[in-house]
């Protein structure tokens, strides 16, 4: 955990088990440095740093870390996704993506000329620049907050993804943006809405920069990692209307609380942390999305945030109580 402060996983609700794909956080502080390779005391395996897809992911990293950068500016924090396949089993290359700063304090033709010379660096200019221009053209107000692709896979989909537009609307944006029509994806926003904080769209786009027919619909709730009780309504509704199966949506309601991560090989892990504290994993549900094509439901996910914490003494036997409670409420062996 030395290298993020916060892993994700990518679940799928329905359907066969399969293991999750995984994400690490990377911010400003120790881990930009630990990739961008300006760490003083660690740095990456060797077998990273002499790879063609990495390095141009390490040195887009050491401009991002350059003091005063545009990038810097723009660039907000950074997910590396590593994909599960059941043929090869997990990339040893990441995806990427890319959270837009939202007090960036650039203009419209600004903010792309600097997005595409960020993706210039990361080898996938060209494919971007067009869905980005129209998305940032178009009458429906609305921002651009994460950009993600692939370096390894030239024909894999990039992903634009947008926020701050009235859910009323969206078939027109979609309109604008060249998506075909779906009255099952418009139905399912009205009907989700109204148990929902919020709702953004994730876009793949192909290489000429036409969006696909797969959209996704990303679900957040007010204070997730506070009240994990806020989603409950919506994994209802996602059971009423089969997007989940019964075994994901009793497993959703538990997910969310601490781990106490106190002894392992032999070792207690308090040892090694400062006196006044212990160390726990906090788990949470970072946000849910649906998605359709042109004619159908295609499929729901759950993304799961993981993040180390610090817990004072005087809360360990609240926790300890709290998940003796839970495990006795859940029927948990």
């Amino acid at each position: 955990m030395t290298f993020t402060s916060g892993i994700g996983f990518e679940c799928e609700l329905k359907g066969p088990p399969k293991p999750a794909d995984i994400s690490f956080f990377i911010q400003p502080g120790d881990s930009l440095d630990i990739l961008s390779r300006k760490h003083s005391q660690q740095c990456l395996p060797i077998s990273i740093k002499t790879q063609r897809e990495w390095l141009i992911l390490l040195d887009f990293a050491n401009g991002w870390n350059t003091h005063e950068s545009n990038t810097k500016k723009v660039i907000q924090n950074l997910w590396l996704e590593f994909d599960y396949s059941t043929k090869n089993g997990y990339s040893l290359v990441p995806r990427f993506f890319l959270k837009i700063s939202n007090d960036n304090v650039f203009n419209q033709p600004e903010l792309l000329k600097i997005i595409c010379a960020i993706f210039d660096k990361l080898k996938r200019k060209d494919c971007l620049e067009k869905c980005v221009s129209r998305i940032l053209e178009t009458k429906v107000r609305t921002k651009i907050f994460q950009l993600g692709s692939s370096i390894d896979t030239p024909d894999a989909p990039n992903r634009v993804c947008i926020k701050a537009f009235n859910t009323s609307d969206v078939p027109f944006l979609l309109k604008e943006l060249g998506w075909g029509a779906n009255s099952l994806l418009f139905d399912a926003i009205q009907k989700i809405s109204h148990v929902l904080d919020r709702i953004e769209i994730s876009l793949d786009v192909d290489n000429e920069g036409s969006i696909l027919p797969r959209i996704g619909l990303e679900c957040h709730v007010e204070n997730p990692q506070g009240l994990p009780r806020n989603w409950h309504p919506f994994l209802n509704l996602l059971k009423s209307n089969g997007w989940i199966s019964a075994d994901k949506f009793e497993s959703l309601k538990r997910f969310s609380g601490y781990t106490n991560d106190l002894y392992e090989n032999g070792i207690w892990l308090s040892s090694i942390a400062k006196k006044h504290k212990i160390l726990g994993y906090h788990r949470w549900i970072h946000h849910l999305k649906i998605s359709f094509n042109s004619t159908d439901f295609i499929s729901a996910k759950a993304y799961l945030g993981l993040n180390l914490r610090g817990l004072t003494n005087t809360s360990i036997g609240t926790l300890c109580n709290d998940q003796i409670k839970a495990i006795k409420d859940n029927k948990i062996d």
